[in-house]
Parts: C-alpha cells; sequence; structure tokens
C-alpha cells in the first residue's frame, strides 16, 4: 500500500501482487524507450495519485502511466494519467481495467486496450494531445463507455477519432458539447 505523499522517478514502479495507492503519490517514467510508471501483473486499485511519462519524451518514444499484463486487474478511483510518450497511449490494457473515474491525457491517446480484454469508463476526462502526423485515438478497443468527456487535441492527425473500435454501453449515448464528446445515459 502507497499512502501519504512523495515522489518517484524511475523505470516505473511493478505490482506482481496485490498493490493500493492512496495519496499525492508522483510516479514518473523516466525511460523513453519503454517501461510503465506503473507496471501490473496482480491486483491493483488507485484511488489518488499521479502516474505519468518524461514530458520531455520525443519522437519515436514509448512508455505509459499504467501498463496492466493478462491476468492483471486495475481499478481506478481517481488520480491523473499522462503520457507525453509519442507512441504510447497513457493507460495501456491487456488484462482487466475499470476506470470509475480519472482525468488520462495522451500524446498517442488516452486508453487503449487489446481486443477480448475488459475495459470499463465509468467517468472522468480523456483527451488525446497533439501528435501531428501520427495515427492515434482518444480511447481505442475499449469494450464498455458508461460515461466521461472525450477531446480530440489540436493539431491531431486527420485520421484521429474519439472511439476507435470501442463500445458505448446499451442505453447511453455520445453528445458533443463545445468540442467534447460527453457520454451519457
Amino acid at each position: 500500500t502507497l499512502v501519504g505523499t512523495g515522489a518517484i522517478k524511475a523505470r516505473g514502479v511493478q505490482n506482481f501482487g496485490t498493490m493500493v495507492i492512496d495519496g499525492n503519490i508522483t510516479i514518473t517514467n523516466v525511460d523513453t524507450n519503454g517501461g510503465s510508471a506503473i507496471w501490473n501483473e496482480g491486483d491493483l486499485v488507485i484511488n489518488n495519485g499521479t502516474f505519468t511519462t518524461d514530458s520531455n519524451a520525443g519522437t519515436g518514444s514509448y512508455g505509459s502511466a499504467l501498463n496492466t499484463q493478462p491476468g492483471g486487474s486495475a481499478v481506478i478511483n481517481g488520480g491523473n494519467f499522462e503520457s507525453y510518450s509519442q507512441l504510447t497511449y497513457a493507460i495501456c490494457n491487456y488484462g482487466v481495467t475499470i476506470i470509475n473515474d480519472a482525468t488520462v491525457t495522451g500524446r498517442h491517446g488516452a486508453v487503449a486496450s487489446t481486443q477480448g480484454c475488459e475495459t470499463v469508463i465509468n467517468a472522468g476526462s480523456f483527451s488525446l494531445l497533439e501528435n501531428p502526423g501520427v495515427s492515434d485515438h482518444c480511447v481505442y478497443y475499449v469494450s464498455s463507455i458508461k460515461g466521461g468527456s472525450f477531446t480530440l487535441g489540436n493539431n491531431t492527425d486527420a485520421g484521429a477519432q474519439v472511439f476507435y473500435e470501442s463500445t458505448i454501453a446499451e442505453g447511453y449515448k455520445s453528445v458533443m458539447i463545445d468540442n467534447t464528446y460527453v457520454v451519457l445515459p
């Protein structure tokens, strides 16, 4: 369990068991050739904190704020997730990720999942940052969206989409309000 206030700057924190993050903690992935602020192969609950990649990540950079691997699960109840890597989403899911609330911004996109994985967005703010010349999306293969606001940044690639191959849950709809897509019941 990580609680309180603090900062970690490293290739990231790895979870292979059970981890709870509940505090004003900042974890920064400083490796712009991979890694993740949190590499999760276990059961993870995040209630607060800031998880980011190096803001100086340049062309061809990789690295995420949170990466949940097959067999892992993450429940996000709050926090800020930021990825400045050109070629990696802020939150990557290859297991199960439930986002109940979060602020997620990424240069390549906010949230990406692999087909067949469970990724659920219930609430939060999700943004694609400016990344001209790279095919990117705000959310990618999210299995169920039940709420939240979704924004494409200025000067994003012409092919960028907000909900690429993602499913808005039955009984919900997406509406455009001031250049932001909002999912509502």
